[in-house]
Parts: structure tokens; C-alpha cells; sequence
């Protein structure tokens, strides 16, 4: 059975539930995996999350990149037990990794502005010079 969902933890749950109470179920890793594990998991549904790049796909499948096709990958590879779960970070580490990303996203935005200004100057026989 196959079926396609929004992002909707209890929707996802209630279908597992409904196909089989002892039913596992596989997401990729990333933001959305790692939430999804976490609020499945909260509703009793046993969720892991798999490293899609350690697993060995079909090169004639690599071409074929869509939802459906991913999905079904993942789950052969969970029915063989080919799945190389990720560690799945708690809320406090999440929110760190959230601040770091921030914080260096921001100090690339100032050097990014402070470099269109030095060279908006120079092209306007400027120089900058951030102690003046």
C-alpha cells in the first residue's frame, strides 16, 4: 500500500498504524527527517533515519528522482536491512546547531556587505577603510 502525505506527523502515523500496528517506517536525514522521527516516535510509531548517501542505490535508478521512487527505495532498503541510521539530535543540540548556522550565516552576510561597499567606493574613487 502506498500512499502520499503533507508534512503531518499524525496523518503519517494513523496510515502506518493502519497497514500494520508493528510497522516501521524509514525517512531521509536531514531537518525534516529528524522531526518527523522525533514526533512519530512520540506517537509510537517506530521511525528511523537513514543516511541516503551511505546506501548503494541502482545506477539505472539514480536517473528516476521523484517522492514515489524514493520512498519505495527506502523501503526495500529497510525490508533487507540495509538502512545505516543517522544519530538524531535532541531539541537543546538542534537549537545549538540552529544558533551556529545563524551566526555564521550572519558573518558571512558582513563580509559579503563590507565587500560590495569596498568595491561600490572604489569604483567611485573611494577607498574603505573600516578605522576611518
Amino acid at each position: 500500500r502506498c500512499a502520499t502525505f503533507g508534512y503531518d506527523a499524525g496523518a503519517v502515523a494513523a496510515w502506518v498504524r493502519s497497514v500494520d500496528p508493528r510497522a516501521r517506517c524509514v525517512y531521509e536525514s536531514g531537518v525534516t527527517g529528524f522531526d518527523l522521527q522525533k514526533r512519530l516516535s512520540g506517537l509510537g510509531v517506530d521511525c528511523v533515519v537513514g543516511a541516503v548517501s551511505k546506501m548503494i542505490k541502482p545506477s539505472a535508478d539514480r536517473r528516476k528522482k521523484n517522492d514515489r521512487n524514493d520512498a519505495e527505495f527506502l523501503a526495500r532498503m529497510l525490508s533487507v536491512g540495509n538502512v545505516v541510521e543517522v544519530w538524531v539530535p535532541d531539541d537543546e543540540c538542534e537549537a545549538a546547531r540552529d544558533l551556529a548556522r545563524a551566526l555564521e550565516d550572519a558573518r558571512d552576510d558582513l563580509s559579503r556587505s563590507k565587500q560590495r561597499l569596498s568595491k561600490f567606493l572604489l569604483r567611485h574613487g573611494l577607498v574603505f577603510d573600516e578605522r576611518t
